[in-house]
């Protein structure tokens, strides 16, 4: 009777622990994913600032100025 026990205990232990790697398994690959994601929208980002022109930042920061000036008066 104890034997019984003690194999279907053993058994279900067993199912718990595959159950258990197969989800470390899946979260191993799903960070390695999260990963190389996390690259591309660090590269996409970079390229955003490329894409505008320096002049066009320096004309925007001077009208920027005399708006806050105007303001304060």
């Amino acid at each position: 009777m104890f034997v019984a026990i003690y194999s279907l205990m053993l058994i279900s232990n067993g199912e718990l622990m595959n159950n258990i790697e197969k989800n470390v398994m899946s979260a191993a690959d799903y960070t390695g994913r999260s990963k190389t994601e996390t690259d591309k929208a660090i590269e996409y980002k970079k390229s955003t600032f490329k894409l505008v022109p320096p002049v066009f930042l320096r004309s925007f920061r001077k009208h920027s100025k005399t708006s806050e000036q105007s303001t304060k008066l």
